[in-house]
This record gives structure tokens, sequence and C-alpha cells, in this order.
């Protein structure tokens, strides 16, 4: 009898919990914040309705056009559970967004002749070369043609944290799915598990991706972006939610790891990316308006063109819409609202990052509580991109 009222008693208890916590979060103040110019008023007004109506529990949106700041929105969230507002500096996981500003990484190394997207992999990497990869170039491996979509022996985190050696002898051992360069497919989690390894192998300093990326373009250009999140910026790193009531269960444990501290502060530049909505406008706004602000160039006009232009198109043969795809070195492409082409790379959740070169913007959505939505079609994000677009239009007709 002592065991069966412990469990009514625990029951009671985890229900009341339950209530306390929704009762609680439903009755948060609303949280807004944020500036834009007067001319993105009906863009700003979009997100602050998505906000109140709680269609937008926590996120931001950032807006750069022809080389300026011209929204920068915030609202809801950062943790419900505890309180805590979605504020100015609050960062989040940007998930796949973290491709695009790997590929924008790489091109910058091209540049400084420090990689040579033409090369084969295994020049920089030389045990890479067994097991039908040794014709893999770093191209290949950028646009999603070597074939590494999945991993035959499989490793947890903790060992890619603790045994590093025993983690490289996997990749470098894994055989292609498809004889490379032969059909292309979506590297969702092995991308940057290869990209991070060949980045730091090609650097003379053997710097890591999370120390490159902030040395050659984070730190020169105030881009408020990493590639992991070191524990210090923990504090003011969203807590992760799912959006969907059917997908709490599956997800809880995901969620519960990546809102771990440690597991944050690995660098897997296929989803670890954390930063501001900010940061990756800015990131973007100055690829899109010519490569230099303030007489310093982040890439050349060659280079942006590389970035843009795609490599590989057609059916992907991983990631199956049934429409057809096109890749560029690392990027992905997607149509803005006026039908021409954007670069960058959406995320898992509702993440969007972006480059419109025809309209000079970068453009950035990232939010904390995920939907199911991933390649830029969250109706929260869709509602801001079309307002978004509306005054650009209103703007172009004038001059």
């Amino acid at each position: 009898m002592g065991l069966f009222k412990q469990a009514i008693f625990g029951i009671f208890a985890v229900l009341t919990y339950t209530y306390i916590k929704k009762w609680s979060a439903s009755d948060l103040p609303v949280n807004f914040g944020g500036s834009w110019e007067p001319e993105f008023q009906d863009v700003a007004d979009v997100f602050r309705k998505n906000v109140e109506s709680g269609k937008e529990k926590g996120g931001a949106f950032a807006v750069y056009y022809k080389g300026r700041p011209v929204i920068d929105v915030w609202g809801g969230y950062a943790d419900a559970e505890s309180y805590r507002p979605w504020t100015e500096n609050t960062t989040t996981v940007a998930f796949s967004c973290i491709k695009g500003v790997a590929a924008i990484l790489l091109v910058k190394m091209m540049e400084l002749g420090i990689i040579n997207p033409k090369a084969l992999v295994k020049a920089y990497w030389p045990e890479f070369a067994v097991n039908g990869k040794d014709n893999i170039t770093v191209e290949m491996l950028m646009s999603h043609q070597a074939g590494l979509v999945y991993l035959d022996t499989p490793l947890s985190l903790r060992e890619y944290i603790d045994d590093r050696e025993k983690w490289l002898k996997t990749l470098a051992d894994q055989s292609p799915a498809w004889p490379p360069g032969s059909q292309f497919g979506y590297h969702s989690l092995t991308f940057g598990m290869y990209v991070d390894e060949l980045i730091q192998r090609a650097d003379p300093q053997h710097r890591d991706t999370a120390t490159i990326f902030k040395d050659l373009i984070g730190r020169p250009f105030g881009i408020d972006f990493g590639m992991n999140t070191p524990q210090c910026e923990f504090g003011r790193s969203a807590r992760l939610v799912t959006k969907s009531k059917l997908q709490l269960l599956i997800d809880s444990l995901r969620y519960k790891t990546l809102n771990n501290p440690t597991v944050r502060e690995v660098t897997i530049s296929s989803a670890s990316g954390t930063g501001t909505a900010r940061g990756l406008a800015r990131l973007y706004g100055i690829i899109a308006n010519g490569g230099s602000v303030g007489g310093d160039s982040l890439l050349s006009r060659d280079s942006i063109k590389y970035l843009s232009t795609p490599i590989i198109f057609g059916k992907d043969t991983v990631f199956i819409t049934g429409e057809e795809t096109s890749f560029g070195p690392g990027t992905f492409y997607r149509k803005n609202p006026k039908g021409q082409d954007a670069v960058g790379h959406t995320g898992h959740g509702g993440q969007v990052a972006i480059g419109d070169e025809a309209n000079a913007l970068g453009i950035a959505y990232l939010t904390n509580h995920l939907s199911i939505n991933g390649i830029g079609d969250d109706p929260r994000y869709v509602d801001l991109e079309n307002a978004l677009y509306r005054v650009i239009d209103r703007l172009q007709t004038r001059t």
C-alpha cells in the first residue's frame, strides 16, 4: 500500500508541475523589442503580431539592406520556464544554417590560397584516400556529391569529444554510398564532420573551425555568430523547445542533449552554430552588397560569384522532395517572393539565413521554438519574408 501511495503522490506531483508550468508559461507578459527604419514598419508589425498572438514564442528577425541594418526585432522568451525574455543579445542554435557559414569560411580560405576547391581531399587529408574516396575533390565534398551521407560504424558524441583518433579513423575508413560525383544527396550531419577536419588540416596553423571562423570573419567583421557555443556564452543562449505537441515525446531527449552546455561547446559544422539573427543578417548583408564593409573585404566579387553559383542541380537522392534542388559549395538556393535566387542555408525548426544579391539583402530568422519546417517554409518566416519584399518593391518603385 505504501508503494501505491507513493506512486499516486508521484503522479499527482508530475501533473501539478506540468499544470503550473503550462499555466505560468501561458501567463507570461508579451515581450517584444527592437529597432527598424520607418519604411520597414509593416515588417516589424508582422513580427509583433506573431509574438502577441503566440505564433512566435521565442525568436528574432533581422535584415540588412544595401549594407545597413534596417530591421532588428526580437520577442517571446529565451527560456519560458525560468521567465527569461528574448533580448537584443539572445543567441540560439541555427542548425543547418551553419552549413552556409562554413561555406563562406571555405570560400574565404580559397581566396586566401589556403585551400583549392578543385584539389583532391587526400591532398590535405592523406588517410581519407581509401575505400573508393581517392578521387573526391573538395568541391564534391562541399556540394553533397561525395556519397558520405552516413557512417557504417555508429559513434556517440561522447566518443567525438573523448576519442578523436577513433572518430577520425571512422570518417577516413567510410565507403561512399555511391560513386563520388555520379549523383548528389544531402549530407545532413556528416557534411560538418568532414568539412571541419578538412578545414583544420588545410589551415597552416591547424586551427579548428570555430577558431579560424572567429579569426578570419567573426571578429574582423563584427559577426555575432560562432561555430559552437563556448560555455562562457551559454548564459545568453536560448533553451531549445519543440513547437509540436506530437513531437514533444520524441524530441525531448534530443533537445535535452542540445541544451547541455558541454554538448553545445562541440563544433560540428552541420548543426552546432549559435548566434543572433542580427549577426547572420550582417554576414549575408555584406556578401549581398559587394563583399566589403568599411574598406575591408570579406569576399571578392569573384568569390561571391563562386559562392552564389550552383555546382549541382537535379533530384536529391537522400532528401527526397520530388522537386529539383541545387547546391553550391556548401550553399543552398531558394527563390525569393520575386522569383529571384537567394543563397545561404535554412535549418531545422524554421531557421533561415540568406543573402539576396539581386536586392542587396541579408536576411535571418532564428527561433528556439522548433517547428517541423526546415527549408524556409515556416509560416512565421514566410509572413515576415512576404512583408519584407512588399516593402522592397515599394522602395524600388520610388527610385
